[in-house]
């Protein structure tokens, strides 16, 4: 399986309860699935939860410092790829927001105080 099928899996697998045969069920998250084992007949739900429901939760009850808390230790609860997925995206988000990326300007190109009055 390679690490962007890993970002975005369609199937999970888990054991039956009675039998303990693995079973590949579909991913739906938020959604209750009933499952059937084809080996010993048992039906049982079974509810997946986005690895980010909840992670931007904000008490305001809680101070500042007991929120940043609670997010450091409900990053450190995500798996390994999601976080990859979350500091890729708040670099890249610094980066555009910092002009990183934008062309830098030639000295003398900037229209000096009088000239920016001369055009209103």
């Amino acid at each position: 399986m390679t690490f962007l099928q890993n970002l975005n899996p369609i199937q999970r697998q888990l054991s039956c309860p009675n039998c303990s045969q693995r079973l590949r069920v579909p991913l739906k998250m938020g959604k209750t699935l009933r499952i059937s084992c084809p080996k010993c007949q048992t039906q049982f739900d079974i509810q997946f939860k986005h690895p980010l429901q909840g992670f931007f939760r904000w008490d305001r009850k809680q101070s500042f410092q007991q929120n940043l808390n609670g997010y450091t230790q409900r990053f450190k609860a995500l798996p390994r790829s999601t976080q990859y997925v979350i500091i890729a995206g708040l670099v890249l988000f610094i980066l555009l927001f910092t002009g990183a990326f934008s062309s830098p300007e030639e000295p003398g190109t900037r229209p000096t105080h009088d000239q920016r009055q001369s055009f209103i």
